[in-house]
């Protein structure tokens, strides 16, 4: 079967085994490319076996993606993916999280359509990458939030207590909340309070350059 296959294209990998007594045989194979495949599935399907007359091999293209994400971050997320898979079996999709390997979750997602695989992969992709904390439509964030201070300490409190998880973006100067939505809606007011807080105690001195060295040498 796999010689069979091999007509159409090259493969990136082949597996395959007996189901029930041994009376069916059962493969999956990948492509190099997806053109190969739809080549494989039009050329093979419902076509009688070389090497068994009374044999026919069935070939059903299938689309899959797959996610590769820390454990934490899985976990944080795993109510929220856990609120789509109803949706994503009605519409023939197969979701599987792999067992936890090296603090790393494999997601994968399978299906007929092509379309509907992909619109999943931007959903779990949405779930995974977190919502970005916002006020009054600008990011939130405070020179605290970057230091591993009272505020971090704050932040790790609210992860434990609201079972979430808060991502520092300290090079585009924002927060992340990963987790259930009613949770993140509460980090989010807590958060939002806390850069009020430290801005407010926070004060900005200018130096220019002559100052900036006075101060370095501890004369200013």
């Amino acid at each position: 079967i796999e010689s069979l296959l091999l007509q159409s294209g090259p493969l990136e990998r082949w597996e395959g085994a007996l189901e029930g007594a041994g009376k069916r045989f059962k493969a999956k194979a990948w492509f190099m490319n997806d053109e190969d495949a739809r080549q494989a599935t039009m050329s093979l399907n419902n076509t009688p076996l070389p090497f068994n007359k009374n044999g026919k091999l069935t070939v059903q293209l299938v689309h899959s993606a797959r996610l590769k994400i820390p454990t934490r971050v899985y976990d944080a997320v795993e109510q929220e993916i856990a609120e789509h898979k109803q949706a994503w079996a009605e519409q023939h999709l197969v979701y599987i999280a792999y067992p936890p390997s090296q603090s790393l979750r494999v997601l994968k997602l399978e299906g007929e359509s092509r379309e509907d695989v992909a619109k999943a992969k931007d959903t779990l992709g949405a779930i995974i990458g977190g919502e970005v904390l916002m006020s009054d439509g600008e990011a939130v964030w405070s020179p605290s939030f970057a230091a591993n201070g009272p505020a971090f300490e704050k932040m790790r409190q609210l992860e434990r207590e609201l079972g979430i998880l808060i991502v520092r973006d300290k090079r585009r100067s924002r927060v992340r909340l990963l987790g259930p939505r009613r949770q993140r809606q509460e980090a989010q007011q807590a958060l939002t309070e806390l850069s009020k807080a430290d801005s407010s105690s926070t004060h900005v001195i200018e130096l220019d350059a002559k100052q900036l060295s006075r101060a370095v040498k501890g004369g200013y």
